[in-house]
């Protein structure tokens, strides 16, 4: 940890990659955020039951076959 400090105190302008990467990194949690909230929640508890539905696995596995994918 000291090794990559002290190199990050070499580096010139460390003030705008830290501003930088605080915006993106808040940039990309408000477009998640966004989108978790604008999603319907009908699509949430369709999307939920995938792993318990055995009928919609061995159709989709069907439809794989169907489609030689």
């Amino acid at each position: 940890m000291k090794l990559a400090m002290r190199y990050l105190e070499q580096v010139e302008n460390i003030e705008i990659t830290t501003i930088l990467s605080f915006v993106f990194f808040f940039s990309f949690f408000l477009a998640v955020l966004f989108h978790v909230l604008r999603t319907k929640k009908s699509y949430y508890d369709s999307v939920s039951n995938f792993p318990l539905d055995d009928g919609n696995l061995e159709s989709a596995n069907n439809q794989n076959k169907k489609l030689k994918l």
